[in-house]
């Protein structure tokens, strides 16, 4: 009779591999099930045709397909199998690497950048173009340089065919921070006084161009003219500014640019040097000098620098004494400077009072009786006892003995031989006040009580006896010897003397 041939089956293990865009595998072992026990290691399975997987595609718990199934051995005879049978198998996501293209940016005070164009290395040809990546890229630090790591995180892969790939989640690559660009500007309009230097201390700045990023700051700055001179919209240079960005201002390529600013001249006085002198003498010679050059200048050799007061200045009182330099009285010197004159320079000449004695107000009102007299800073004697004394007399009267005085609108009497004594009434002038007597005008003169005009008259000329009837018993004489007291005569207008 016939025996048939016994049908088993065959199952594969589970394979897996890395995807590689293709649906190729390589079965898994086999193992039959329903060889008889004597036949066991007598008879195997073996695929001689293909193993497939059902898509390309990765994942896991994937069919796959075989064909060409068969049966080699001793016992394979006996056998039968199907020629196709199927199995499970995984295909892992293909692992690639990335690489960033450099990049660059110009400072701006932070981390940020722009990921560079990123490389795939890995992609099967079959995906070329379907597969891409992305990241997000920061600097290591902010400061400005070149050759700076660039760190690139959450990368990620997109395109169709992205599912079959896996890449690291994180990437460095390469970039450079150029410096920013800065421009300081001196601003217009700043001014000050000539000193001698260029110096500029105290004018502003902006920026003109470019920015200082948050975070950094700027400070300082120095200031200059390009040449010490006074001058209107002179050249105001700008330059040292420091600026504070953590990488000691080498974030920036700093420029600067000039502004305008104003030097004026400086202002010199022409001082007089104060000058005094008495009444009737001899003028003085005025000098002074030129206060306000700063150090290192001065006057020069050819310069011309005199004082003078004005030559009708001869009677007492306060005067100005003027400057000039080089003839001028005030103006521009030099480049400079301007001058004028101080302002004490208005009261720098005095004329003194002359100190006049009784003698000479009765000597000049001799020599010149029809003139008007006036007398201050009168000093001596008269009576005994009575200084800076002068006479006064009631509503009429003339002097009378050696003394000749003139009577309003009349002319000069000549002494008498022997003249009658007239007394007068003495008392204080006021300090500051005038008062004129036989006309004569006398300034802040203390008065005895009383005195006659002869007494007056007498003393004044030679030291002849004078009466004194306030004095009765005293001498009233002045440059002579005294003599016995002489009882008073009415007067010769017929009033009588006042009691002593």
């Amino acid at each position: 009779g016939d025996i048939t041939a016994k049908e088993i089956s065959v199952s594969f293990a589970d394979i897996s591999k890395i995807y590689n865009g293709t649906t190729d595998a390589t079965a898994g072992a086999g193992t039959l099930t329903g060889v008889i026990d004597d036949d066991e290691g007598k008879v195997s399975v073996t695929v001689t045709g293909t193993a497939t997987y059902d898509t390309k595609n990765a994942g896991t718990n994937k069919q796959v397909n075989y064909t060409g199934v068969t049966l080699p051995g001793a016992e394979k005879d006996n056998y039968t199998i199907a020629s196709t049978a199927t199995g499970k198998g995984s295909i892992a996501a293909k692992l690639l690497t990335v690489t960033f293209d450099d990049i660059s940016k110009t400072y701006d005070g932070t981390t940020t950048a722009t990921a560079g164009e990123g490389a795939l290395s890995g992609v099967e040809t079959v995906d070329v173009g379907k597969v891409s990546v992305s990241a997000t890229a920061a600097y290591v630090d902010k400061n400005a340089g070149t050759d700076k790591q660039v760190d690139y995180t959450g990368v990620t892969l997109s395109g169709n065919e992205a599912g079959n790939y896996t890449i690291a989640a994180a990437a460095t690559g390469k970039g450079a921070i150029e410096k920013a660009n800065v421009t300081f500007t001196a601003a217009d309009g700043y001014s000050r006084e000539y000193d001698g230097t260029t110096d500029a201390t105290g004018a502003a700045l902006f920026i003109s161009s470019g920015k200082i990023f948050t975070g950094d700051s700027y400070s300082g700055g120095v200031f200059a003219f390009t040449d010490k001179n006074a001058g209107e919209n002179k050249p105001l240079t700008v330059g040292s500014v420091t600026i504070t960005d953590g990488n000691n201002g080498e974030n920036y390529n700093v420029t600067y640019q000039n502004g305008t600013g104003d030097v004026t001249r400086k202002a010199l006085s022409l001082v007089a040097t104060p000058q005094t002198i008495t009444e009737g003498e001899a003028p003085p010679t005025f000098t002074g000098d030129v206060t306000g050059f700063v150090t290192g200048d001065g006057l020069e050799a050819s310069d011309a620098l005199t004082f003078g007061a004005d030559a009708n200045a001869k009677t007492a009182g306060v005067y100005a004494v003027t400057g000039t330099l080089n003839g001028e009285v005030s103006g521009d010197y030099g480049l400079n400077y301007t001058f004028s004159n101080a302002a004490s320079n208005a009261t720098a000449f005095t004329i003194e009072a002359k100190q006049v004695t009784p003698q000479e107000i009765v000597a000049d009102n001799v020599s010149d009786p029809g003139a008007a007299q006036e007398y201050t800073n009168v000093v001596g004697s008269i009576n005994s006892g009575a200084s800076t004394a002068m006479p006064t007399t009631g509503a009429t009267g003339e002097t009378q003995g050696a003394a000749t005085q003139k009577q309003s609108g009349g002319e000069a009497q000549q002494p008498n031989e022997n003249p009658p004594q007239q007394q007068t009434t003495g008392g204080q002038i006021a300090a500051g006040k005038q008062e004129t007597q036989l006309g004569i005008t006398y300034t802040d003169i203390n008065m005895p009580e009383s005195m006659s005009v002869e007494a007056l008259a007498t003393s004044l000329n030679g030291g002849a006896t004078a009466t004194t009837p306030n004095n009765a018993g005293g001498e009233a004489t002045q440059n002579g010897p005294a003599t016995e007291p002489t009882s008073t005569e009415p007067a010769s207008n017929g009033e009588s003397d006042e009691e002593a």
